[in-house]
């Protein structure tokens, strides 16, 4: 699933990724940090905000209960 995931995000097609985190989270929360930077650095940030703001949302609530 985070292959998947990374895949997307070298791709530029983000809009998938928010549905894969909030379905998938456990097999890709470990690995949010690997996808993020898959992100192009030609990709505007504001199209990946949204994204960013899901994984803070849910990670630290997630270390917490690790």
């Amino acid at each position: 699933m985070a292959e998947a995931a990374k895949s997307l995000a070298a791709a530029g097609r983000l809009a998938a990724l928010p549905l894969l985190l909030q379905r998938h989270p456990r097999a890709l929360l470990p690995a949010a940090l690997d996808v993020l930077s898959a992100i192009p650095e030609t990709v505007d940030p504001k199209q990946y905000a949204p994204l960013l703001q899901q994984v803070t949302a849910v990670l630290p609530f997630k270390l917490m209960n690790a």
